[in-house]
């Protein structure tokens, strides 16, 4: 179904396809390029399909990795355990200058993993949770500039994290760019077989101290229009690879859809009605939350009317391997790889390398777990 919102400020070409920008009443529409009903069959259309577990490595270096760090790990015996691993590659260290992307350094990983025989999933990141860090490359920081809304620049300060204004038109251009200039890389890239899948950043948004959503004129539906153009520009330069959107929560202000839920189920659709987009989040809970309330997207990805519809690639990271989020391991990865009621059946698991003191189990726990229990959920989608 094709839905139309307004995004005048957003002023951008929906996947770079012409015609898809904003009309005579500054409305764009959404829907894929190609007509639902005239697309490829998904069940026989190309597609990089290498479910399984993977490590989700986070190290330091200039792309988020070192190919010595990275193949250090991969000539392990934990990695034997893998099906491969997921990279992190941050914005805002990849294009130091504008126009200027460092994408050398992916195809040194590719090049590593192809020779231990892994497959990879590239993260591409656009957050951080550093309360220091930087989340956009360092001109769009520059007061008075055209990323500017008032004396916000570049980037949103939330609750806890650091994030571009996606809703600003632009520097939601200057995201696209980077990411079709990372995905592009990796579609001309003789290693490109090697290559799983690409994740997006988490939906969250949230009030921020310093300045509100309401200050920097974020609307909710520029920002779900922003989202979905970014999978659509990873899809339309390297087709065929899927695509994560990390969901867990969503802010509503200045919407017309309704609640949170309601826009977390409206991207859902959306990955439903394009291939190879699908859908995920970034912690697997068998305990409970907490003092953390459950994430929004949580009840989406345990509707198993969308289970072997659309990609499920979900990670289970440091606190998840800590109490009262984790029961065990064996409940863990049941909740992210199993089929009954309260389930996500996730065809990709995603473990963070790293074993925290006093944790329930660690990811040297796990990979000797995973390679006694494969991933059951291996057919391809369809959508």
């Amino acid at each position: 179904m094709t839905r139309t919102i307004s995004i005048a400020a957003l002023g951008l070409l929906a996947c770079g396809q012409p015609g898809a920008g904003p009309d005579a009443a500054g409305a764009v529409d959404t829907a894929s390029s190609v007509d639902a009903a005239n697309a490829p069959d998904a069940a026989t259309a190309p597609l990089s399909w290498y479910p399984g577990n993977y490590a989700l490595l986070v190290q330091p270096g200039p792309s988020k990795t070192e190919a010595d760090a990275l193949a250090a790990f991969l000539d392990s015996a934990l990695a034997d355990d893998f099906t491969g691993v997921q990279i992190v590659y941050a914005w805002s260290v990849m294009e130091p200058t504008e126009n200027s992307y460092g994408v050398a350094g992916i195809a040194t990983d590719l090049a590593v993993a192809a020779a231990h025989g892994k497959k990879v999933i590239i993260q591409t990141q656009y957050k951080t949770f550093d309360p220091e860090g930087v989340a956009v490359p360092a001109y769009l920081l520059v007061s008075g500039s055209e990323y500017c809304v008032g004396t916000v620049c570049g980037q949103y300060r939330t609750s806890n994290a650091w994030m571009p204004m996606l809703w600003q038109g632009a520097t939601e251009a200057r995201l696209q760019a980077w990411l079709s200039a990372l995905a592009t890389a990796v579609a001309q890239d003789p290693n490109r077989d090697v290559v799983a899948g690409f994740t997006l950043p988490e939906s969250a948004v949230g009030q921020g101290s310093a300045a509100t959503l309401s200050e920097v004129m974020y609307n909710a539906d520029t920002y779900l229009a922003a989202l979905e153009a970014n999978a659509q520009t990873l899809s339309a330069s390297a087709s065929g690879i899927p695509i994560t959107q990390y969901l867990n929560e969503y802010s509503p202000d200045g919407g017309t859809l309704g609640t949170d839920f309601d826009y977390l189920t409206a991207y859902t659709t959306f990955a439903t009605q394009h291939p190879p987009i699908g859908i995920g989040c970034p912690d697997v809970a068998s305990g409970t939350w907490g003092k953390d309330s459950v994430p929004t997207a949580y009840p989406i990805l345990l509707d198993s009317s969308y289970h072997g519809v659309v990609p499920f690639n979900v990670s289970v990271q440091q606190t998840d391997y800590e109490a009262p989020r984790a029961a065990s391991l064996d409940a863990t990865y049941a909740v992210a790889t199993g089929s009954d009621s309260g389930d996500m059946a996730a065809q990709f698991v995603n473990w963070q390398d790293i074993d925290p003191p006093g944790a329930v189990f660690g990811f040297s726990d796990a990979a000797p777990y995973v390679m006694q229990h494969p991933d059951p959920n291996s057919a391809r989608p369809t959508w």
